[in-house]
């Protein structure tokens, strides 16, 4: 079999296997991000079918993914550990129609469930009579197919043995955790569709496992596995993607990827000139800075078609971690990351807005798991203001 042969029959294979496991999404990556050579001769260091750029959840699942298919695969990072923004996480994940969920004797219609999604998180444009639920077809074929194929993404990576999941439950009996706005009256199934590492699992449990554990069934695999592998450019022929340069210890090398490139470097949260251009305005972020500016050619104004789905700084040099508290003082929860998921919902939801606007207290410790989550109504002890920075809440933290 030739080299070609075995290329176009590694592609088929790849191919089916993405079918089955959907949820590592790929950034778009813009021409000016490249450099082209237009030489189809171009001398390479090194060739794999799939050239997989960033460790955390979306990059290694992309991995599995290929491997499961039959691709030789190379996994790369530019930090000293995989796992990015996943390692620092609790590692949950809000998967509609589980199979936890299903074995609980739950259902989770698609229907209902993507009613809600859409009031969630696009309240200023839900309308309960409309087809898409007021929404334009192209975001509503999205949020379709995370509900069609996230499942089936968690089933494939429990089949393969890449990871070891389970129902996401709060501590000290309170059961399955609730979903955010989980008293939406759209919201027909509102506990149950967070699942996370198991604890027990042999690498352990929260992100840092979920990252350790696929990394570890990788290199089992015989997938190559590189930290402090920096992506410098990606390198194209005739106007394709072809590989990518990457900066590392022993110097640069050039990576020839046969089946393609998958970019799944986050690091979006800390470009402020795509915040900018893309996003709302938002306190925090959950990304860690050293993840910062992980594709070349964005800091020279580059478009990027994932610049709507990450948080971000609006100051940079902000304290970890706040307190939100409702407006006439009630503390409602502490976060040990940057999450303001309500406050930016608050943003969102005009007509919403006196009912869910909340405040920060920035740097407050107290009540949160540091997993980030949706603010808990529990009242806090104290009184007297409490200022963080440039912003203030009515009730004192507790210890």
């Amino acid at each position: 079999m030739t080299n070609s042969d075995r290329a176009r029959g590694g592609r088929r294979d790849f191919l089916r296997a993405t079918a089955t496991l959907a949820g590592a999404g790929a950034l778009g990556v813009p021409a000016a991000m490249a450099s082209d050579s237009g030489d189809p001769g171009t001398t390479y260091d090194s060739e794999v079918d799939v050239l997989v750029i960033g460790t955390g959840a979306a990059g290694c699942t992309a991995a599995v993914t290929a491997v499961a298919g039959g691709a030789q695969v190379m996994l790369v990072d530019k930090a000293v550990a995989p796992g990015g923004t996943t390692r620092m996480a609790s590692g949950v994940a809000w998967i509609p129609n589980n199979p936890w969920l299903r074995a609980s004797g739950k259902s989770d219609p698609e229907r209902d469930c993507l009613r809600y999604m859409v009031h969630y998180a696009y309240p200023e444009c839900f309308l309960d009579d409309h087809p898409s639920f007021g929404l334009d077809p192209a975001r509503y074929a999205l949020l379709e197919a995370f509900y069609r194929n996230g499942y089936r993404a968690v089933e494939q990576l429990e089949a393969v043995g890449a990871s070891r999941l389970m129902q996401f439950e709060l501590p000290g009996g309170v059961g399955p955790s609730p979903d955010y706005a989980a008293h939406l009256p759209e919201n027909r199934t509102p506990r149950g569709r967070s699942v996370w590492p198991r604890p027990d699992a042999p690498h352990g449990g929260r992100g840092a496992g979920l990252v350790d554990g696929m990394v570890a069934w990788l290199r089992e695999r015989g997938a190559q596995v590189h930290m402090e592998h920096a992506l410098s450019e990606l390198l194209l022929e005739e106007g394709r993607v072809q590989g990518a340069r990457l900066s590392t210890p022993a110097g640069e090398r050039r990576i020839r990827a046969r089946l393609g490139v998958i970019a799944a470097t986050g690091g979006f949260a800390h470009a402020p000139e795509l915040l900018e251009r893309y996003q709302r305005m938002a306190y925090g972020t959950c990304a860690p800075p050293g993840w910062h500016r992980g594709l070349p050619g964005r800091r020279d104004g580059c478009g990027c078609d994932a610049g709507g789905h990450a948080d971000r700084l609006a100051n940079p040099g902000g304290p970890r971690g706040g307190t939100a508290t409702a407006p006439r003082g009630r503390a409602r929860a502490h976060s040990a990351g940057g999450l303001d998921d309500y406050r930016q919902q608050a943003r969102r939801a005009g007509r919403q807005r006196k009912a869910q606007l909340q405040r920060s207290q920035p740097g407050a410790s107290g009540l949160g798991s540091g997993g980030g989550g949706v603010p808990q109504s529990v009242p806090l002890s104290g009184d007297g203001p409490a200022h963080g920075g440039n912003l203030r809440r009515q009730s004192a933290p507790a210890d």
